[in-house]
């Protein structure tokens, strides 16, 4: 009965821990009728290591706010110019350069081409909107910014070689070398 009550009490040491084992062997032996509880118990063996997996968590990220948005600038900002479908603009051949300097001979102007100033084209800068603007041109349509941040964007209407018109939604401004 003493090796019965010792191999639960050692059970019963790994499920519920020593103190829990002591309260179990009182009462196994108060069950089993032997109305002393003054029997000794041996200490249980030492519990076997248990591993329980751990849940695994993602690495905690930080996350960052975006960027504030720029301040809004100054200076004008040209709406896109229209199709050359909607607007009737005649495309530039692909032989067409606007490199070169070029007169505003019309009426109206924008920027620092007003009528009767010189512009000029030079592959990568030009001073349509200010003296140094960066543009692109391309397939009959010419964009650029302004040294300032202000950007504009034109169709090209082609006369010929010598005289085009830049188009927008609001405006026409007519150059002419």
């Amino acid at each position: 009965m003493a090796g019965f009550l010792n191999l639960m009490s050692a059970r019963a040491a790994r499920a519920v821990g020593v103190m829990g084992a002591a309260v179990v062997a009182v009462c196994l032996l108060t069950a089993c009728g032997s109305g002393s509880a003054t029997t000794t118990t041996q200490a249980p063996p030492p519990a076997a290591p248990v591993t329980t997996e751990q849940p695994t968590t993602a690495p905690a990220t930080t996350q960052v706010a975006p960027p504030p948005a720029p301040a809004p600038t100054t200076t004008a900002t040209r709406p896109a110019p229209a199709t050359t479908a909607s607007t009737g603009v005649k495309a530039p051949p692909a032989s067409f350069s606007i490199v070169g300097t070029w007169q505003v001979v019309g009426n109206q102007g924008f920027g620092q081409a007003q009528p009767g100033a010189i512009v000029m084209f030079n592959g990568t800068q030009c001073n349509i909107y200010s003296p140094q603007d960066t543009y692109m041109y391309s397939n009959g349509k010419i964009s650029g910014t302004g040294l300032l941040g202000g950007n504009w964007s034109f169709l090209v209407n082609y006369k010929d070689d010598n005289d085009i018109d830049l188009v927008d939604s609001t405006m026409t401004i007519s150059l002419s070398r």
